[in-house]
């Protein structure tokens, strides 16, 4: 086994994984473990107490001047509230060290209930830590049993403290017993072991991991322990990184942190051996923004002049990172900067970066110095800028937005102004865009948005409006979107409501829309009777709609009520709606598709492999996307080519 020192001497065969996975240990563990050993390797969670051994707990000492009154929340009886008059941690954790050494377990079972009433979270955790410190060099199988007795949220580090106490004295022993806690428990258990035991050798860390389930966490466990030696030599650990068998993707976090030590060494020279080095674009564009945005802090006009010389496939790419970070700080020096760009097409998109990041970041000053802007950009520093003052000032946003010249930048920024303002304040919303002259060609664009949240607060008036707009190019009336959006909040609203709708495509619509909504509620007799109120030329694709709407929400039900559909047809097609959404959700075992199949008519079956794969996942994926209703309506329409077919 390698030695401490002999291991820090050397760079790591391989940095496993980046620091974006480094959360990965701490925060799956605390949650905490429910179960704990007992003799026959099963874990139990009884809180038994443990036997007494040891000592009285001695007088506790310090190196500092005491002040006798504890601190707010301190125990006021017992050992703990004298510790406690230590103002700071250090005297603190001098006496309680010397009052632990004598202690034996029963007085530690006691020093742990007495710690439940420091209110101080830093200290508490001080304490406790320290005496399951204690407790795991008398007994750790009874330290392991009593972490169950703390509170949930701090299992997860206390199993920590306590295998890793243990792997310094008994490393087999600890690793034995870490393979009997359950899955969070495992991972704390071996988080606590390897930071512990940091003088193993890579190899031997990593093979505890895989012994206890997790050697991708141990790997990366390894790689973030070595990275500060590591970075002490970047080149080399750049070229380790770059010639290992892992994906750039996947050490993303440590690739940067290498990055940035080698140019904090170097220099700046170093972008171009990082940009030439790097053959994954996303794993480049990655690491090149996260270093250039740190540069361009320092020195925007240098790194821009250096990035200009690189010549590449990123090129472009880079130097839009550099403009991006440079317009955050001074987008009037970034805007000079950019005029000596020779491709006239990268200019104009450098300037629009320009003009959208000072609109956003500052848009009370984009928008009194649009005239230092070229006037192709002007339209994106306005529209971002207003975008921007919506989230504080809605009607502002409105006006400046309604005196925009028109075009797809004032359409653009007219659906976030008046979405941000109805999610604040939909009746104000609603009032201004009703009675507002200088946005009528929008009015009909503009108003689903804010129905839909006027629909939640006053669904008839909500449907009061809707009923006066004219109706779309679609030829559906706006009433049928809210209905959609009432009948996924209140049902008895929108059935009461579907007599008023206006005949043609807007009732099918919404009878569409409330029934699938209806079977998603599980009352699927009502969506039945429903389709009486369409005429039978159209029945058959509103039965479609609700059987898709059934299959996604219950496909169980569906299969087991697919005798008393309604005919043969629809039964085809239930079985088929089952069968592809089976693909992706699992409900059906193999005998329940092979029954399934037996439903299906020649047609479907003959389609079914070629098309269901590819409709149960773009339905299926619609569908929980919008939660089961949209802006746009409640129902999954089936393709009209798949409703003409099934007639």
């Amino acid at each position: 086994m390698d030695s401490h020192e002999a291991k820090r001497s050397r760079l790591p065969l391989q940095l496993i994984l980046g620091i974006a996975i480094g959360g990965i240990a701490t925060a799956a563990v605390i949650v905490g473990v429910s179960s704990l050993t007992n003799e026959k390797g099963s874990f139990s969670d009884d809180g038994r107490s443990i036997a007494t051994k040891g000592n009285s707990v001695g007088a506790s000492s310090g190196t500092e001047n005491i002040d006798t009154s504890p601190l707010k929340g301190s125990p006021d009886e017992g050992p703990l509230s004298g510790l406690l008059s230590h103002r700071g941690n250090f005297g603190l954790s001098v006496a309680l060290h010397n009052t632990l050494a004598s202690a034996g377990e029963k007085e530690l079972l006691s020093l742990l209930e007495q710690s439940a009433a420091i209110d101080h979270a830093s200290r508490r955790q001080l304490v406790q830590g320290t005496i399951f410190r204690r407790y795991a060099s008398l007994d750790p199988k009874g330290a392991v049993k009593q972490v169950s007795n703390m509170p949930r949220l701090q299992h997860g580090d206390l199993l920590a403290t306590v295998f890793g106490e243990w792997a310094l004295a008994h490393l087999d022993d600890a690793v034995a017993n870490a393979k009997r806690l359950d899955g969070f428990g495992k991972l704390a258990a071996l988080r606590g072991i390897l930071e512990s035991r940091d003088d193993l050798a890579d190899a031997v860390r990593i093979e505890i991991g895989r012994q206890l389930g997790n050697e991708r966490v141990a790997q990366n466990i390894v790689t973030q322990s070595n990275i500060s030696v590591a970075i002490k030599d970047p080149e080399s650990a750049w070229d380790t990184l770059i010639g290992d068998d892992l994906l750039d993707t996947a050490q993303t976090g440590t690739l940067i942190q290498v990055a940035e030590a080698w140019i904090e060494k170097d220099g700046m020279s170093v972008l171009g051996k990082i940009n030439d080095t790097l053959s994954d674009w996303t794993s480049k564009t990655s690491v090149l923004a996260a270093v250039i945005h740190n540069l361009v802090q320092t020195d925007a006009q240098a790194v821009f002049d250096f990035v200009r010389t690189l010549e590449n496939d990123t090129h472009n790419t880079v130097i839009m990172n550099v403009v991006n970070a440079w317009a955050r700080l001074d987008p009037e020096a970034a805007l000079a900067a950019v005029q000596s760009v020779e491709s006239k097409s990268l200019r104009s998109s450098l300037q629009n970066s320009i003009a959208s990041s000072w609109g956003r970041t500052n848009p009370r000053e984009a928008l009194a110095n649009l005239e230092l802007l070229p006037e192709s950009a002007r339209k994106a520093a306005m529209s971002s800028a207003i975008i921007a003052l919506a989230q504080t000032t809605p009607e502002e946003a409105a006006n400046l937005m309604a005196n925009m010249d028109g075009g797809e930048y004032q359409l653009m920024t007219a659906f976030q102004v008046m979405s941000a303002w109805a999610n604040k304040d939909p009746m104000a919303a609603l009032e201004w865009i009703l009675n507002n002259p200088d946005i009528e060609d929008q009015r009909t664009a503009l108003l689903p948005s804010i129905l839909y949240q006027v629909a939640s607060r006053n669904p008839q008036l909500a449907f009061e409006i809707a009923l006066q707009q004219p109706v779309g190019e679609n030829q559906i009336g706006l009433e049928a979107q809210v209905i959609a959006n009432i009948a996924y909040s209140d049902m008895e609203k929108a059935l009461a409501l579907l007599s008023q709708v206006r005949e043609g495509p807007t009732l099918v619509y919404a009878l569409n829309s409330v029934g699938s909504a209806l079977v998603r509620s599980g009352d699927v007799d009502e969506a039945w009777m429903l389709a009486q109120r369409l005429p039978k030329s159209q029945r058959q694709t509103y039965f479609q709609n609700v059987v898709s709407a059934w299959a996604l929400q219950d496909a169980t039900e569906l299969y087991e009520s697919i005798d008393g559909l309604p005919s043969d047809e629809i039964k085809s097609f239930a079985a088929a709606r089952l069968i592809s959404f089976n693909k992706w959700s699992k409900n059906l075992d193999d005998d329940q598709v092979n029954r399934a199949k037996t439903y299906l008519n020649e047609r479907d079956a003959n389609s079914i492999e070629q098309t269901s794969q590819s409709v149960g996942h773009r339905v299926g994926a619609e569908f929980m996307h919008l939660g089961g209703a949209a802006v746009s309506g409640s129902v999954i329409f089936v393709d009209a080519t798949e409703s003409e077919d099934s007639e």
